[in-house]
């Protein structure tokens, strides 16, 4: 008996020191964040010696790019730009990739092979671009895009906004030019145990650009309580969302406070809908994107309409200022004419650019996009007339939904009365409160919905950015298929499929999380910019993107 237990001595010091080995190889890397974006950054070190570049972390994208010190225009000479020739360990491989964006913006970049050195993980999490950071920080060799050109849409050409790059983080069938991914590199350099990642989305209340913390190799336990809830990722119908983290909801519920707008009780009494028609369920299928580079909560028309519809919305303008009819038919010739033409995929991109110039935030060009992803879908290549004819049908179905997709007010005193929204995702709801997508004008005290709707994204498709990503502790798994590719492993068990967690915050983090909210609350009540209600529903749909342009840019 006393042999059996040294035994089990013996056993749980070896347990407990591959722990402590495992736990060293996992990195803990603070971030910043910028309030005015709601996003947050890592400082890395490119080159040898190191030159520092303040990057996006964004889980809605897979290339890690900077600009490069070629480049001449004002969206690359206001940032930091890396020099080839002033690194003892960079290779250049001359190969070109386009490396593009939802929103219409694309960067021109030149594969690069060269050393990444991360911030150390006991460094103060810091916006500056200081060197000194990276004073035992992880090393490791990474191919990168140094980017020659950057095209932003026209709201976002400012370059004054204080990020370098991006340091894209999705799955690898979202990466242009098939590079590997930085934390696939790091695993099969040896300086992690497991392709995982952990995002901590919080600001801290007490140091102003501080918050957030990156965990590479793992996740920090220590920020959960409770157990992650594993979800697989799963493959869209829509190609052109390949490579996402992309996981099935289940449902969609408004979650009623008692007695709210009502004094006749709770929600529920006052005959209010916690199941919207027509958005998520079991009857209709949909996908919630997690990205890190998006500030707010996107959704495809369809999805945003029938969330506001619940939410007992009613649309400010009643009647669109164009003709649904009209708008339909001119964007299905246009693109029908496009797709017969020697280039039909460049000239069918071009279209509602084409027909409604730059800006993307026009009601016309968010039902452009929506119309030709509803054509593609039902064919390739010049379609017949008999699918424009279904086309025109479903697209003006769409179109007349517009309405409740922007300046929708919504019937409260205050914010706090309307509801939380749950997603249901892995079997369990996931909740984000008002402050997270509604606001209240200052103007006429009423509420607004904040939900956006974006017409490239398919039917049933939701973006989940930072406004329900910081309310809970998300981890990315990307299984072992990527690591055995990796490797160069070809062989093996059958590997695993990617999956995210999702962790309940402890009760300090749940609190820091709230106190930003009730801050960007107060903000939106006092300030009238960027919030105010407006008769002009193109304006006011306008105000809104400018608020996450950046953001809205970011997404891939």
């Amino acid at each position: 008996m006393l042999c059996q237990c040294k035994q089990c001595l013996k056993v749980s010091i070896v347990l407990v020191l591959f722990a402590a080995a495992v736990a060293d190889n996992v990195l803990r890397i603070p971030l910043s964040y910028q309030k005015d974006d709601y996003l947050y950054y890592v400082t890395l070190g490119i080159g040898t010696p190191a030159q520092p570049f303040l990057l996006v972390v964004d889980t809605g994208s897979a290339n890690l790019w900077v600009p490069s010190s070629s480049c001449s225009s004002l969206d690359c000479t206001q940032r930091a730009q890396y020099n080839p020739a002033a690194s003892r360990t960079s290779k250049v491989l001359g190969k070109a990739v386009p490396i593009r964006y939802g929103s219409g913006g694309s960067v021109l970049a030149v594969l690069v092979d060269d050393a990444v050195t991360l911030p150390a993980s006991n460094s103060s999490s810091s916006s500056s671009r200081s060197s000194s950071s990276f004073a035992g920080g992880a090393r490791f060799m990474q191919t990168f895009g140094m980017a020659t050109q950057i095209q932003q849409p026209n709201a976002s050409s400012d370059a004054t906004q204080p990020w370098d790059g991006i340091m894209g983080m999705a799955l690898p069938a979202l990466a242009a030019g098939s590079v590997q991914l930085p934390v696939l590199s790091m695993l099969q350099q040896g300086l992690i145990d497991a392709p995982v990642f952990g995002l901590y989305t919080v600001p801290d209340a007490s140091a102003a650009g501080a918050g957030g913390e990156l965990t590479i190799g793992g996740w920090a336990a220590d920020r959960v309580q409770g157990n992650l809830t594993w979800i697989d990722v799963v493959k869209p119908a829509a190609p052109t969302l390949n490579g996402y983290w992309a996981v099935p909801i289940q449902a969609i519920q408004l979650d009623w406070p008692s007695g709210s707008g009502s004094s006749s009780g709770s929600g529920a009494a006052a005959g209010r809908s916690s199941v919207p028609a027509g958005a998520c369920s079991s009857s209709v299928d949909c996908v919630g994107l997690l990205d890190s580079g998006t500030a707010l909560i996107y959704g495809s028309i369809e999805q945003v309409a029938a969330v506001n519809a619940a939410l007992g919305g009613s649309p400010s303008l009643q009647q669109l200022p164009f003709s649904c009819s009209e708008a339909v038919a001119e964007v299905l010739a246009a693109t029908a004419a496009a797709l017969s033409s020697t280039t039909p995929e460049e000239a069918a991109n071009a279209v509602c650019s084409d027909l409604y110039g730059d800006d993307a935030s026009s009601l016309q060009a968010t039902l452009c996009s929506a119309v030709q992803l509803q054509l593609a879908a039902l064919s390739l290549g010049p379609p017949t007339q008999a699918t424009l004819s279904q086309a025109q049908q479903q697209g003006v179905a769409l179109c007349e939904q517009l309405p409740y997709t922007v300046n929708v007010s919504l019937s409260c005193g205050q914010v706090q009365e309307l509801p939380g929204i749950s997603f249901r995702l892995g079997g369990r709801n996931f909740s984000i409160q008002p402050a997270a997508y509604a606001y209240q004008s200052p103007q006429d005290l009423k509420c607004y919905s904040g939900l956006i709707a974006m017409g490239s994204l398919p039917a049933g498709t939701w973006l989940l950015g930072d406004a329900f990503l910081r309310n809970y502790y998300t981890v990315y798994d990307y299984g072992t298929a990527a690591a055995a590719a990796a490797a160069g492993d070809a062989t093996g068990s059958q590997p695993a499929r990617p999956r995210v967690g999702l962790g309940q915050l402890t009760a300090a983090e749940q609190a820091a999380a709230a106190a930003v909210f009730d801050q960007a609350l107060a903000s939106k009540s006092s300030s009238g910019v960027g919030f105010a209600a407006s008769s002009n529903v193109e304006l006011r749909l306008w105000m809104m993107i400018m608020a996450a342009v950046l953001s809205f840019w970011l997404h891939g």
